[in-house]
């Protein structure tokens, strides 16, 4: 698992709209957050300056790796599955290949209970 390296705030923000989703309650989508990349980007203006420079993509990837990391805490704390708003798993977050530089849509629901 990849470790977090983001602010306090950063996290906070990140998870009070993952908790509202989690309720049907965000200001997107109900149970689904609109989430921007540059959010969780480590404070660097240069990227900003040239946002489509290689250099760039350490900053976008470090970011999809600690949103990763948060939904992936989440879920845990709280019995939910997080996917894109397609239905499609979140770990093509980890994908450098296919790195997103602009924002993702996250859908969090309920996981069922178990039935006997």
């Amino acid at each position: 698992m990849h470790i977090l390296s983001v602010s306090t705030s950063q996290l906070l923000d990140l998870w009070d709209e993952l908790h509202s989703a989690m309720q049907g309650e965000n200001g997107y989508g109900g149970d689904v957050i609109e989430f921007y990349f540059y959010r969780l980007m480590p404070s660097n203006p240069w990227v900003w300056n040239n946002p489509n420079s290689e250099h760039a993509d350490e900053d976008y990837y470090f970011a999809a790796c600690n949103l990763h990391a948060i939904c992936r805490l989440f879920e845990g704390k709280h019995n939910v599955d997080i996917t894109f708003e397609d239905g499609s798993n979140i770990d093509a977050l980890l994908d450098k290949d296919n790195l997103n530089r602009h924002r993702t849509h996250l859908k969090v629901a309920h996981r069922e209970e178990a039935q006997n």
